[in-house]
């Protein structure tokens, strides 16, 4: 039996934002729009659609959403009012809290979870 291989990435919060504030952009995420997280370039791994994003704020890993997309543009955000441009690893949807807690130390870009 051949052995399914699914690539996925985890992203830091900022300590500077508090988590209850990030999870007001998880909920408008769930009312169709999208996060975005900027990147130098686009990780060949990811899969939109297929790919999970784990979340991790102060080196707790909070949850996951499915990566929906990648794409080059600018856009002002909605939350903060800030100019971006650039490249960003886009999500939008359901948010899938841990449960338990599960610390990550370090920076994982692209790993791969076997099934």
């Amino acid at each position: 039996m051949d052995k399914i291989v699914t690539p996925h990435i985890a992203v830091t919060v900022p300590k500077s934002i508090k988590w209850s504030d990030y999870e007001k952009e998880l909920f408008a995420a769930c009312s169709d729009q999208t996060l975005n997280y900027k990147v130098k370039h686009f990780p060949e791994c990811l899969i939109p659609g297929k790919s999970k994003c784990f979340i991790v704020h102060e080196g707790l890993v909070k949850g996951f959403m499915h990566v929906s997309g990648l794409s080059e543009k600018q856009f002002t955000c909605t939350t903060t009012g800030k100019q971006w441009h650039g490249k960003f690893i886009e999500r939008t949807g359901r948010f899938y809290p841990t449960v338990g807690e599960y610390r990550m130390a370090g920076q994982i870009l692209c790993g791969y979870v076997v099934k």
